[in-house]
């Protein structure tokens, strides 16, 4: 009976090791601690100025730790932005050199982070 056990607890282990192992979080969205009570907008400081033609070239921006049970209200420089998905991201494109601030706000706190077109 003692072999049985240590029979099924080494397999139990083995599983769990290679379950363990096979996880891979390069794709995983994740949130670090940041001190503050404010929402953390995820993306480029620095961004560059694209072709008024070219549609490849644009900045992915998100809320960090978000949940798709809010609502966010994007605005760049004031002016509302379309979200995607859930609300949550936003791309955009700069078409002019300048400082952009982006801000978003879920009713109860707000982000804000200043983006430098060059």
């Amino acid at each position: 009976m003692k072999t049985h056990k240590s029979i099924i607890s080494a397999l139990l282990i083995f599983v769990a090791g290679v379950f363990l192992t096979a996880c891979n979080d390069d794709d995983v969205e994740s949130m670090k601690w940041r001190p503050g009570s404010g929402l953390h907008i995820i993306g480029a400081d620095v961004a560059e100025v694209v072709d008024a033609d070219a549609n490849d070239e644009s900045e992915a921006y998100y809320v960090d730790g978000f949940t798709v049970k809010e609502t966010y209200e994007w605005r760049l420089n004031n002016a509302v932005v379309q979200p995607e998905r859930g609300g949550e991201f936003v791309t955009l494109s700069f078409t002019v050199p300048g400082t952009y601030t982006l801000t978003v706000t879920n009713g109860r706190y707000t982000g804000t982070k200043t983006i430098t077109v060059e």
